[in-house]
Parts: C-alpha cells; structure tokens; sequence
C-alpha cells in the first residue's frame, strides 16, 4: 500500500513538479514612501478589556550592518526618553496628573532593516487615540527646547553603564 501512495505522488510530481525553493526572509522590504502615518488597530483577547497597548514604530533607513555607531545612537535615545521615572515620556505618560499608561519602554528591532519601538502599556481603551498626538508634541517639545535641555548627566550614566555592560 506504501509503493501504490508514493507512485501516486511521484506521478503527480511529473504533472506538477514543485516551486523552485526561495529561502524564506532574503527579499528585500518594499520601500514604503510613505506621505502619512500608518495606523493599524489590532484587537486581541485579554483578561482586562478596559485596558489596551499602544506600539508605535519607526523603520530605520539603512541596514543593521551599515551604521552600527548610528544605531547605538539610536538605542541611547530610546533609554533617554523611556528608561527612568525622569525620562521625558514616562513624565508625560505614567507619572503626569492625568496619566495615560502604567508604562512606557522602547526596543530597537535588530534585524536585517532595524526599527525603533516604543511601547505604552494599559492604556485605557477610551483614551488610546491620545498616545500618539501627545507622543508627538512631547518629541517636537524636545526637539524645539534644543541639546541646552538634555540632561547630560543622565547621558552619560547610560554610556558608562553600555560600556561596563559590553
């Protein structure tokens, strides 16, 4: 009964040979020329449904290989705004009179073309179309105060603690 099945396949394999094999993540991400955000809601069970997560991203331009100086930089800011109760977005979101998360972190996605992340956590769900308009005036406030604002002690405290770490 063995040999009937695979010459019933084998013969079908003549008729229809298979797809030649692609390795599965070689092709390259379609650039996106974007002109405006991309905005996805996606709605999953949980055990709280009066709370929700917020994750807003942003795809590097280059490869993970290219800009390795570049992408620490990168990684340095994120802890800047995410990593201590005085960071300027967990000011903003969880320890301002109106808090809008429990939480605020950030990961920068390592692979082929890398991403920056910063993530809200229980996030009322009444109040999820918040994050992102107060995500932006809170960076455009950094940016306008100018370097003079940056805390560089907390600076760094990060870099010295990267190169203990590392």
């Amino acid at each position: 009964t063995l040999k009937t099945t695979e010459e019933k396949v084998l013969s079908k394999r003549e008729v229809l040979p298979p797809d030649d094999y692609q390795r599965p993540w070689q092709t390259p991400l379609e650039k996106t020329h974007l002109d405006k955000d991309l905005i996805f809601e996606i709605e999953y069970p949980s055990d709280d449904e009066t709370t929700g997560n917020v994750a807003v991203a942003w795809r590097l331009p280059e490869k993970i290989s290219e800009n390795i100086e570049m992408l620490e930089a990168y990684e340095l800011i994120m802890k800047y705004l995410t990593n201590t109760q005085v960071s300027p977005l967990e000011v903003a979101f969880v320890e301002a009179r109106d808090p809008l998360a429990t939480s605020v972190s950030s990961d920068t996605l390592e692979i082929k073309e890398p991403a920056l992340l910063i993530e809200f956590e229980n996030v009322p769900i009444e109040r999820i179309d918040e994050i992102i308009p107060r995500l932006d005036s809170v960076l455009k406030k950094i940016v306008s105060d100018g370097p003079e604002k940056f805390d560089l002690e907390r600076i760094t405290n990060f870099i010295d603690r990267e190169v203990i770490n590392n």
